[in-house]
């Protein structure tokens, strides 16, 4: 019984050529990497929101995260059909991050400045500050904009790259 049971699962599979048990293996690791992909990206976020960080923060990372072990998983799952994905995986993300580089420049050094003021934390909410030309109360800091309120009751949103890149005049 046990012999035939093993022998089952060496038989290759046509067209496929890959052993039965291979499939097990590929099937198994997709359904465990995918729980815990799951469990490890909300336990990020969980640990960031505790840590006092803003959902936004929290939300991004978690996604981040999710996203980069599911392309894990599926790599390391797919080795057991005899393909090296890694190899593949590794030079697709060198070129497409040149060219998210390149294409999101602006937005990266938003994202890059709102955890720089998140770090620094030059002022908070309620501080009446001047920054690149305009004056008024702080609302809120978010991951790429910065919003105040002028004393005209207006709302400005100014990208985090301008708050972070140029004086903050506190008064």
């Amino acid at each position: 019984m046990i012999e035939e049971t093993l022998e089952v699962l060496e038989t290759n599979i046509p067209l496929l050529e890959v052993p039965v048990k291979n499939i097990l293996f590929l099937v198994l690791v997709i359904i465990f990497g995918y729980f815990a992909t799951i469990f490890i990206s909300k336990n990020i976020k969980k640990s960031m929101l505790r840590a006092k960080m803003s959902d936004i923060l929290a939300e991004f990372a978690r996604r981040i995260t999710k996203i980069f072990l599911l392309i894990f998983v599926f790599a390391f799952a797919i080795g057991f059909l005899g393909i090296d994905a890694f190899a593949g995986i590794l030079s697709l993300s060198v070129v497409s991050g040149f060219v998210l580089g390149f294409a999101l420049q602006d937005t990266l050094a938003n994202l890059a400045s709102g955890f720089m003021l998140a770090i620094a934390k030059p002022f908070k909410k309620g501080d009446y500050v001047e920054i690149a030309g305009n004056s008024g109360s702080i609302d809120s800091v978010g991951i790429s904009i910065t919003t105040m309120t002028t004393l005209d009751n207006k709302r400005v949103i100014i990208p985090n790259s301008k708050v972070y890149g140029n004086p903050i005049i506190k008064g």
